[in-house]
């Protein structure tokens, strides 16, 4: 299922930036140690679990009963954009915070069972973010952070 949901942010991801005018490709995975280069945007996942407010969630005597457990899931995810222009940098993360505030949910199918996917930034403070550049071992650049909730429908 994380295949699938990480595919279709960075397709979508990719599709936006493609009408936004910026031709840039996203890769799934953590960015390597000296990411220079074209414009190349990183989508990489930092935590997974259960959503701790839908964990021990009863539904209601009136919901159907559904094949499909009904569960929500919390995915932490992040976006970093590389290129050798910082301003190109800019540009990219201007557009994927766009994407998100336009397009913050996704309907997906994944062996017949359909999901919603919720997408919303994630607040990071100033010492999460300087932790998260000093445990990459690398120099902060410009960053986002999104969670994304995963429910069955």
């Amino acid at each position: 299922m994380l295949k699938e949901i990480f595919s279709t942010i960075a397709s979508e991801t990719e599709s936006y930036l493609l009408v936004k005018g910026i031709a840039t490709r996203v890769r799934i995975g953590n960015p390597p140690a000296k990411a220079v280069g074209s414009n190349t945007v990183y989508l990489s996942m930092q935590d997974y679990g259960v959503d701790p407010y839908f964990k021990n969630h009863i539904p209601n005597m009136d919901d159907e009963v559904s094949q499909t457990p009904n569960y929500s899931h919390l995915i932490s995810f992040y976006l970093l954009p590389v290129s050798e222009d910082y301003e190109m940098r800019l540009q990219l993360l201007e557009a994927i915070v766009e994407l998100f505030e336009v397009k913050p949910f996704f309907q997906l199918v994944i062996n017949k069972a359909e999901f919603e996917l919720s997408i919303s930034m994630k607040p990071v403070t100033t010492a999460g973010y300087e932790q998260f550049w000093i445990a990459c071992q690398q120099p902060s650049q410009p960053v986002v952070f999104y969670q994304a909730r995963v429910s069955s429908l």
